[in-house]
């Protein structure tokens, strides 16, 4: 296995694509630490444990993964979670590489203007294939 240390960012709505990206990064060799998965029981809870267990992630990852899909009509969507990600993920004290699947849909979105600045400045790039992990 790979010393490359993976999150998946998505909306949880999409936990069937989450497993497969997962599972296709587990098969590249590469160490998924965290992707998101479904809350069962107490919403309340299970959202706080969620949300601990992917911050403390991200403080440990090489690679931040974002899996923009389509939703509500909006192709390449990042919601207000996945976006919080992505700025914890640029404001660490260490680098973490932020990739995002699908072209985003920067107009229909109300951080559009973090997000082409963060394009601009090379902090966030689109995912093109596995050996974009591999580099620093």
């Amino acid at each position: 296995m790979s010393n490359i240390k993976v999150v998946l960012s998505s909306s949880m709505s999409f936990f069937d694509k989450i497993k497969k990206w997962r599972d296709k990064l587990e098969q590249n060799n590469f160490k998924v630490i965290f992707y998101p998965e479904k809350i069962e029981g107490d919403i309340a809870k299970g959202y706080r444990k969620e949300f601990k267990k992917c911050y403390s992630s991200i403080k440990e990852t090489n690679k931040l993964v974002v899996l923009n899909f389509e939703k509500n009509g909006v192709p390449g969507y990042i919601g207000a979670g996945v976006f919080a990600e992505m700025a914890f993920a640029l404001g660490i004290d260490r680098k973490v590489d932020v990739k995002y699947l699908n072209p985003i849909s920067i107009e229909k979105l109300p951080y559009a203007e973090e997000l082409k600045l963060w394009k601009k400045l090379e902090w966030i790039s689109k995912f093109e294939n596995m050996s974009d992990l591999c580099k620093k």
